[in-house]
């Protein structure tokens, strides 16, 4: 296997992996941002129903850093979605880049 295999096959609890296969894994953190987040959380309700939530939502860290600075409303419409999603799952992290500097701004309680 290669190294990228396997660490993927310790962190699934496989003991050997080949390409193509589709496995669940247990990830440290969990990064997104404004262009792949909308699409991966829309999968994400339609694959596990619109009351799903996370497994850890201190381990997803969302991270809008391409659309935040534009006045396209449908780019603003990611950032807007992302928001949402956050505040519905009730997310330890959006990480909102204000003059460059990252800030922690969403934070509630389970």
């Amino acid at each position: 296997m290669t190294l990228t295999e396997k660490i993927l096959a310790k962190h699934s609890d496989n003991t050997r992996l080949q390409p193509g296969a589709n496995i669940w894994t247990n990830v440290d953190k969990l990064l997104t941002h404004d262009v792949c987040g909308p699409g991966t959380f829309g999968i994400f309700e339609k694959e596990f129903g619109a009351g799903a939530q996370v497994w850890d939502p201190e381990k997803v860290i969302i991270i809008p850093d391409h659309y935040i600075f534009t006045s396209d409303p449908r780019a603003n419409r990611n950032v807007d979605i992302l928001r949402q999603v956050t505040t519905q799952q009730c997310l330890c992290c959006m990480l909102m880049v204000s003059n460059f500097i990252p800030n922690c701004s969403v934070r509630c309680e389970p």
